[in-house]
């Protein structure tokens, strides 16, 4: 639907995008460290052992920008991780203290297309300079991350994929890796046993 109040019209996405607070990569991770602060204040609370630590899975923006010199912002973090109430309870505190979004950590990745549980054990660990108290963040390697984007390959206001698909070609680049077609299929090849691309994907890749 378009919504018409001024010479430019402006989609419900867009109009959304605006609403939401965008994050730079020293916001997340500011953001991150309070969520694990919180967090293990609950599970205290609660007498939880000091040994029970949640294994949480960066996706999306914040796997780009902890990975690149990117200097993009993002309107969230997505995250795989177990549900529990002290996870889901920390995000509400961490949200209502900065006045962020419900969301602003959320497992919508999960739904993409371009995620599988199986992915998960290709990750490797992230932020470990910073000492936590319950969790261990995770990022997918830097060719997995382009599969995902090129899988979802969304062309809309509120996504990156297409930019943060020349961000991680360029930075393979600077180190002499030459990202042709014969190299993505190869890497989609490795991490999927089957995937569907969009046209526009598939003609981005081929044109390589």
């Amino acid at each position: 639907m378009m919504v018409f109040g001024d010479d430019n019209p402006v989609n419900d996405t867009e109009k959304e995008m605006d609403l939401k607070v965008t994050m730079s990569k020293e916001d997340m991770i500011k953001y991150l460290k309070c969520f694990d602060y919180e967090l293990d204040k609950l599970l205290n609370k609660r007498k939880i052992s000091h040994s029970v630590k949640f294994d949480i899975y960066l996706f999306g923006g914040i796997s780009v920008l902890l990975s690149t010199e990117s200097r993009r912002l993002s309107g969230d973090i997505d995250v795989f991780m177990l549900e529990d109430s002290c996870l889901k309870d920390a995000i509400k505190i961490v949200a209502r203290r900065f006045n962020l979004q419900d969301d602003w950590m959320n497992t919508d990745v999960q739904r993409s297309p371009s995620f599988s549980i199986d992915l998960l054990k290709y990750c490797v660990r992230t932020l470990k300079e910073i000492i936590w108290k319950r969790c261990y963040f995770y990022t997918p390697p830097d060719d997995l991350l382009l599969c995902m984007k090129l899988i979802a390959f969304r062309q809309r206001p509120d996504k990156n994929d297409v930019n943060d698909i020349y961000t991680l070609i360029e930075k393979y680049e600077s180190i002499g890796i030459t990202v042709n077609s014969a190299y993505i299929y190869k890497c989609l090849d490795l991490y999927y046993e089957k995937y569907n691309l969009l046209a526009e994907a598939k003609d981005f890749i081929d044109g390589r």
